[in-house]
């Protein structure tokens, strides 16, 4: 395990995701994320039949916790981190968890509808980018939904990211696998982030000001945004059909012969 991974993995003492304070900016900026991850799912699923969607890198499974309140049923989460899914386990049971590597997936060719790929890429090292992409577009269907969250550029890489992503470095990632269909930005950078910290930091914080920053001000003018100015990206894709002749060759990258 990496040293950032090992980082990652201290943090689950407690399904944190679960806990966060919606009016904290750690609170407003990660169920902001989440909502508008949904959102497009949402607005794309509409007259699909019930989906089998997985959510891989599912952490502490907080993402189909959410998805299981809209009434989705077929619910997968995978993750490398064992003390993760167990959490995951507890909090949603009626999903189905694994212990698995994303680059290798181990369920059937098109078994899932939908695809939730959020806050994970940044979590991998981007030699190893290609093979994971290659094998989610192996279990995502014909015609299949992939949302995929990523930090930008314009936020600075923390101790447990290897990289994180410009719009066009993303792209160039999905592109031959999935198609974009929209791309939206989340999270606005913003000169009044600098006036945020003097409202709240570890040395004091102005509560009421602080929450009434973060639950009416933040939402209305800095969640949304395009995606040059936003600290974090969100993409709904589809997958790309391979030609015939070029699928095995498509998802033999990475795998032993």
């Amino acid at each position: 395990m990496y040293r950032e991974q090992k980082l990652q993995e201290e943090q689950y003492i407690l399904p944190y995701h679960w806990f966060l304070d919606v009016a904290s900016w750690r609170g407003r900026v990660y169920y902001g994320c989440i909502k508008k991850c949904l959102d497009l799912f949402l607005a794309e699923a509409k007259g699909m039949n019930e989906p089998r969607i997985l959510d891989a890198g599912c952490g502490d499974g907080f993402i189909l916790g959410e998805l299981k309140k809209l009434g989705f049923k077929d619910l997968y989460g995978v993750d490398y981190s064992e003390k993760a899914v167990n959490f995951a386990k507890l909090l949603v049971p009626e999903a189905k968890f694994s212990v698995d590597d994303l680059s290798n997936l181990s369920y059937p060719d098109g078994f899932f509808g939908a695809i939730f790929l959020v806050d994970v890429l940044e979590h991998i090292l981007s030699g190893r980018l290609e093979v994971v992409l290659k094998s989610i577009h192996r279990v995502l269907s014909r015609g299949g939904i992939l949302i995929v969250f990523v930090p930008s550029i314009a936020e600075p890489i923390g101790q447990k990211h290897f990289q994180h992503f410009s719009e066009e470095s993303i792209k160039s990632f999905l592109s031959g696998l999935f198609s974009i269909q929209k791309i939206v930005g989340q999270n606005k950078k913003t000169f009044l982030e600098v006036i945020y910290k003097i409202l709240d930091n570890r040395f004091w914080e102005i509560k009421r000001l602080s929450r009434w920053y973060n639950l009416i001000i933040w939402p209305k003018f800095f969640n949304d945004c395009s995606p040059s100015k936003a600290k974090r990206i969100i993409l709904l894709c589809k997958k790309i059909e391979a030609l015939a002749g070029d699928y095995q060759k498509l998802h033999s990258f990475g795998k032993p012969h």
